[in-house]
């Protein structure tokens, strides 16, 4: 339902249905400016528009998983760590369809993903965290207002 992208919260039908609390629609909101990030990483990275996704690590015990997405030159890789603790991911990048020849940069901290090689990738992922990396050219620049004007319709 609406208000996830400003962190609201609800309970089971009927709670579920709160009112809009548009006090937290500001450019300080930590959860709205996470899903702008995303969501400027997806319109500006073909990758995650179309890209097939080509599984890398799936281990159920480690709780840690990813997986690219690539489409002509663009490729995004998402890595997972689901667990209490942090993780190690290893990936090895050479069995996708299309190489990495531009430097990835994680959408969330903005820092950019050293490789090894050219195709291996170690990442140190905090517990129950996550990294979403696209080449720097694919983040739109995102904008937030100040001053949200809302207009009521009656």
């Amino acid at each position: 339902y609406y208000g996830d992208e400003l962190g609201m919260t609800g309970g089971a039908d009927p709670d579920n249905r709160r009112a809009m609390e548009w006090n937290r629609a500001t450019g300080d909101n930590p959860t709205l400016s996470l899903y702008k990030k995303l969501i400027a990483a997806r319109k500006g990275c073909r990758a995650l528009q179309v890209g097939e996704p080509i599984p890398l690590i799936a281990d159920d015990t480690k709780q840690i998983s990813s997986f690219a997405r690539v489409a002509d030159e663009d490729v995004a890789i998402a890595c997972f760590n689901r667990s209490d603790k942090a993780q190690i991911i290893e990936l090895d990048l050479s069995e996708l369809p299309q190489a990495t020849t531009k430097p990835l940069v994680d959408v969330v901290s903005g820092k950019e993903l050293i490789f090894s090689g050219g195709v291996r990738l170690r990442l140190n992922l905090p517990a129950k965290s996550a990294v979403l990396a696209v080449a720097r050219d694919c983040i739109e620049p995102v904008t937030v207002r100040d001053n949200l004007t809302l207009k009521v319709i009656q």
